[in-house]
């Protein structure tokens, strides 16, 4: 059935996974193997295998790769592998590895990945530079307020953040000493071991590209934007791409710290990306990742607002396509697209009213109004049944809304305002 077809393994099957996979199915006319924790995942009607897997769990997938190459005839015709809208960026390489496909080593991956690696990396590169003041802490040992507690008497605010955890889970902006009982027993639900950092002020930017042998052929920033008003970074945002690119210069100064830190961190290939704070205007580095930017800055903001596409850039260079058309820029002039999730009332969803009832059963929607390039296109991660938790981390957000505009205020104003809207049209109720 599948002689002399070309296969790609795409790890990650939920609705942020989607735009990758129907672009490799129709556009690249590619079979595809997703694996997902989630059985019941988008992905896993879309791939044609799909394999009920945990995205993190590299052993399984070890076993998995042998298993294939034994009784699957079609092993051999696997192109490449990639992830898109997850955090699997190290199970995706130890699959390249283990293939032999495009990727870069699994141990600089497991280092960009990882908060307290990444720091010692970078620590050891001589670039601390672009990094706040920082410790370790073991938070389940008795003396960690104490710990804790002098290092802000030295340096003032601080962010704990447990090693491993990605979308602000368990992070917790810590104030007033009195605050630190409760950022310990946030971070205790993800790790033991955290990192406690100075806290920065100054706006949060988005720095990605994706390199192929050190050549750049993507390139681009966002404006991230938060509530920090709880106590925790909780991101309602991004404009696409960041205004303060319209500034040469500073344009220049990003794009060469992001160069020096993907040379510091050995990433010569494939997507980087530096979440970056300017203070004082300069950059520092909150994490890294070798991954594409997710809350639909690849699948949406990109495309609408350059008509550049790097999830299909990344599609041909993992699979050793040609790129050329995926990185030219086709909006002339360039357009902003603002996202802004949506945030309802915590609880069960007993209803979806308005225009929010054409969601499809998967939770997504077309855009609204339909076939508008300038949106509002709207994504809906929840559906009746479905329970909102409380906001503690970024991945609880249900929603988003995107709009492009020629003029990035309007473009986020109307984002905000439509998000405002949708948001009471999904009605809940208290568990």
């Amino acid at each position: 059935m599948y002689d002399n077809d070309r296969w790609i393994f795409i790890v990650g099957g939920s609705s942020l996974s989607v735009p990758a996979l129907l672009a490799a199915k129709k556009d690249f006319k590619l079979k595809v193997i997703c694996s997902d924790g989630d059985e019941h995942c988008p992905g896993s009607r879309i791939a044609d295998i799909f394999i009920p897997v945990s995205i993190y769990d590299i052993d399984s997938h070890m076993s998995l790769l042998v298993k294939l190459s034994k009784e699957w005839p079609h092993f051999k015709d696997i192109a490449g592998c990639l992830t898109c809208g997850t955090d699997a960026a190290v199970t995706t390489y130890a699959i390249t590895q283990a293939m032999s496909l495009p990727g870069i080593p699994l141990e600089v991956a497991t280092i960009v990945q990882n908060k307290g690696l990444m720091r010692n990396h970078l620590h050891e590169k001589k670039l601390d530079e672009y990094m706040p003041r920082w410790e370790f802490v073991k938070i389940s040992y008795e003396n960690s307020q104490i710990f804790i507690r002098n290092f802000m008497n030295r340096i003032g605010d601080v962010v704990l953040k447990p090693i491993g955890q990605r979308a602000s889970k368990g992070i917790s902006i810590i104030r007033h000493q009195d605050e630190i009982a409760r950022a310990i027993s946030n971070a205790l639900q993800y790790n033991d071991v955290a990192l406690v950092e100075e806290r920065l002020f100054g706006e949060e930017y988005s720095i990605d590209g994706i390199l192929d042998n050190g050549k750049v052929l993507f390139w681009n920033a966002v404006e991230r934007r938060f509530d920090y008003t709880s106590g925790i970074p909780m991101e309602i945002g991004h404009i696409n791409p960041a205004p303060i690119l319209q500034k040469k210069d500073f344009m220049e100064m990003l794009l060469k710290f992001w160069l020096t830190v993907s040379e510091a961190m050995s990433v010569s290939w494939g997507p980087f990306k530096i979440d970056t704070l300017i203070q004082d205007g300069k950059p520092y580095i909150l994490e890294t990742a070798c991954r594409l930017s997710g809350g639909w800055d690849s699948a949406l903001t990109v495309p609408l607002s350059s008509g550049r596409s790097n999830i299909h850039t990344l599609i041909a260079l993992a699979t050793q396509q040609d790129y050329t058309k995926y990185i030219q820029s086709t909006i002339d002039p360039p357009m902003f697209a603002a996202c802004h999730a949506l945030f309802p009332e915590p609880g069960k969803v007993i209803k979806l009213h308005g225009k929010l009832e054409q969601f499809n059963a998967e939770g997504m929607t077309h855009p609204l109004p339909y076939h508008r390039p300038k949106g509002p296109h709207v994504r809906i991660s929840v559906k009746p049944g479905d329970v909102i938790e409380s906001y503690t981390h970024c991945a609880t957000r249900p929603g988003f809304v995107v709009v492009a505009d020629e003029n990035y205020e309007a473009a986020w104003e109307r984002a905000s305002f439509v998000a405002r809207s949708l948001a009471e049209d999904i009605i809940t109720e208290t568990v």
